[in-house]
């Protein structure tokens, strides 16, 4: 995966531990800045493929009891159907006055949660805060520098065969 850190992340371990998904080691990858973490919490889940979809459902709900939930949403990452990834998106306003943004993805048998702690001191309109959860990738391979085709169909506008550089003329 790929995100983009407002500072130089650090990396850690740790344990996830819930009813559901049981006690698993993890990997953390974080980083703060400006009385906010930005972090990344890895677990592994590859012999239980068959539990994700209960595991998932399971990390969203104890994201939405931290606080008052703000928002409860389906979350996408890469465009295009070959490359979509889905999780859930879950924002508290936390007990203490802060605020939590929590994306759970199951990518590869792996539980991916990028999470965002605002402390009661730090800035909620901070537009880092989108960014992090904005720039999160899986597919790595794609060459993110060029935009992906428009739809082929004439109803849905014209499609572009190659890259377009700026000042050059649309390939015709």
């Amino acid at each position: 995966f790929g995100v983009d850190f407002p500072a130089q992340p650090k990396r850690s371990t740790g344990t996830y531990q819930a009813v559901v998904a049981g006690k698993v080691p993890t990997t953390i990858i974080s980083a703060e800045e400006d009385n906010t973490t930005y972090r990344v919490v890895i677990s592994d889940f590859r012999k239980r493929l068959e539990d994700t979809p209960g595991i998932l459902i399971e990390a969203s709900f104890i994201a939405s009891t931290e606080g008052e939930v703000v928002a409860d949403t389906m979350s996408r990452t890469d465009n295009g159907q070959k490359f979509a990834k889905y999780g859930r998106r879950v924002a508290v306003l936390t007990k203490d006055g802060g605020k939590k943004i929590s994306e759970v993805y199951f990518v590869g048998g792996y539980m991916l949660n990028f999470e965002t702690i605002i402390s009661p001191k730090g800035d909620i309109g901070n537009p880092e805060v989108g960014r992090f959860t904005d720039s999160i990738r899986f597919n790595l391979e794609r060459d993110w520098t060029v935009p992906p085709p428009l739809p082929a169909n004439r109803e849905d506008g014209p499609r572009l065969l190659a890259p377009v550089k700026a000042g050059q003329p649309a390939p015709k």
